[in-house]
């Protein structure tokens, strides 16, 4: 495409991925080979793997069947949750990937949650923030970077935010206590990057614009209160 090819010429930063995009095995390397190779930076090569329902190589030749988060904290065994990360790792590190939207850091305190669900690892903070640390560090040490999601915390939402916005009517500390705390911790372990979610969150913001446009949350709060330094990334 050569739409495509002057883009990244030019410096397109980054590209992403999705299950249509990921058929055959040798044709999608040689692909990501092909990227490399025209363009004059490194290329943030990306995709969102989660494990179980968002899992962008499920139509893969010879593919891995993953968990899903919620799955995995079932065990209660952190061994399991490292070795099916590193096997993750490895399998992305092998078509050419080298950045996963992953680990979810939201805390899925609404049952009836319509987008996250099995997604996050747990309806309670401290397992959020146990389980996610072994599954961002694991992706780093295995050179994918990791991107937490989503900021400040999708767990809450009753309305699935591809669709609508959600907006979220809780106030700080509640929100500081339940959903940011696996942020913070993500941040202080020096995560590479975060997600920004298109989430309308009242603490934050009178006026109904998402998280991922409101400098409320991204330069005050994120950035200046929370001192993250590293790359923010909109839903």
């Amino acid at each position: 495409n050569l739409l495509f090819q002057n883009l990244l010429q030019e410096g397109l930063g980054g590209v992403i991925f999705f299950a249509q995009n990921l058929k055959n095995r040798d044709k999608f390397k040689n692909l990501m080979e092909e990227i490399n190779s025209k363009s004059p930076i490194p290329t943030f090569l990306s995709i969102d793997q989660e494990g179980g329902l968002v899992e962008r190589t499920i139509k893969l030749d010879k593919k891995v069947n993953y968990l899903t988060p919620f799955a995995l904290s079932q065990s209660e065994n952190t061994d399991l949750i490292e070795q099916h990360t590193e096997i993750m790792a490895h399998d992305l590190l092998d078509l050419g990937i080298n950045m996963d939207f992953n680990p979810l850091l939201d805390v899925n305190t609404n049952p009836y949650n319509p987008v996250i669900g099995v997604r996050s690892f747990s309806q309670d903070t401290a397992k959020v923030e146990q389980y996610s640390k072994i599954v961002y560090e694991a992706l780093s040490e295995n050179s994918i970077i990791p991107v937490g999601k989503h900021f400040p915390g999708h767990g809450a939402a009753s309305v699935d935010s591809h669709f609508d916005m959600p907006q979220i009517n809780m106030n700080m500390d509640e929100l500081e206590n339940i959903h940011i705390k696996p942020f913070i911790s993500a941040i202080n372990n020096n995560i590479d990057a975060l997600m920004v979610a298109h989430v309308n969150y009242t603490a934050f913001n009178r006026e109904t614009i998402p998280a991922s446009l409101s400098k409320e949350v991204i330069s005050d709060y994120l950035i200046n209160k929370l001192n993250f330094n590293g790359l923010v990334i909109s839903d």
